[in-house]
């Protein structure tokens, strides 16, 4: 048995993997939360005193960070706070000017490196921190994070448009202006949620609309943030399922060739293959 961990952004994702079975857990993760507690929280139980568990991870600051230009490196071994378990992290990225880190998303950069080893062009991984990845024969080359996504969870519950946000649906046109008008004019952002409420109480805009208008408008502003990175490349959008369908919309409204795939799978394919390396 062997368990591939995974921090990325607010999340803590665990894959226990005994024999055929895969078992999958996952939590909300605070930054300052100890990424081992929460570990042994989430696979404790699977644990025997008896026995010692392999767990590769990714997304822990184990201390050193490796500077990009670079491959994905190695796992390497660190001290384990709990003796039924031997951890092993690949180092987390990071990057001079303009500052910046991975965390975490190293595994999916490795899982998708693993089947397209030559590939040249931009990795989009949103989530609470989205990122923008340039890779090329094989290393990441730069990147740039932005927290869209986290920006959209404090707008949607902690701010005056939850009531105008809160709700099932989702309205693709509304999308596709929002994320027009924030592109072309992105000084104007702070009206352009204003509006989501006035359109909310004056018009009786659905939550739909409105939700659709709030993550139009922050994907805009950071479109056109990130037009260094998308324009003229090849983009595969990693993550989940929602995320990767609204980038995906976003970015093919800009005439880019863009294609999804799944960010759990390819993280644990990373995970899989730097415990392969391990040879343990």
């Amino acid at each position: 048995m062997w368990i591939a961990a995974q921090q990325c952004a607010d999340r803590l994702n665990v894959w226990v993997t005994d024999g055929e079975r895969v078992h999958v857990a996952s939590t909300a993760i605070e930054v300052d939360t100890d990424f081992q507690t929460a570990l042994i929280g989430l696979i404790e139980p699977h644990m025997r005193q008896s026995r010692v568990t392999p767990v590769v991870s990714a997304g822990m600051r184990s201390g050193s960070f490796v500077q990009v230009p670079c491959a994905v490196a190695a796992a390497r071994k660190i001290a384990a706070t709990d003796p039924r378990i031997a951890l092993y992290a690949i180092p987390p990225m990071s990057q001079e000017k303009p500052a910046d880190f991975l965390q975490g998303e190293e595994a999916q950069i490795a899982g998708f490196l693993s089947r397209n080893k030559d590939w040249d062009g931009v990795l989009c991984l949103p989530s609470a921190c989205s990122r923008w990845v340039h890779v090329s024969a094989g290393e990441v080359i730069s990147f740039t994070s932005f927290l869209t996504g986290e920006l959209f969870g404090l707008l949607t519950q902690h701010s005056s448009l939850r009531s105008a946000t809160q709700g099932q649906g989702w309205d693709e046109g509304v999308f596709q202006t929002a994320l027009s008008d924030a592109m072309a004019r992105p000084e104007r952002v702070a009206s352009a949620l204003s509006s989501i409420l006035a359109n909310a109480v004056l018009n009786q805009a659905s939550a739909a609309s409105g939700k659709a208008h709030l993550y139009g408008t922050l994907i805009g502003i950071e479109l056109a943030a990130s037009r260094a990175h998308w324009l003229g490349r090849e983009v595969v959008v990693i993550g989940a399922q929602d995320d990767t369908a609204r980038y995906a919309s976003a970015l093919k409204a800009q005439g880019v060739a863009v294609s999804e795939q799944a960010g759990d799978l390819l993280a644990l394919r990373g995970l899989a293959q730097a415990y392969v390396a391990l040879n343990l």
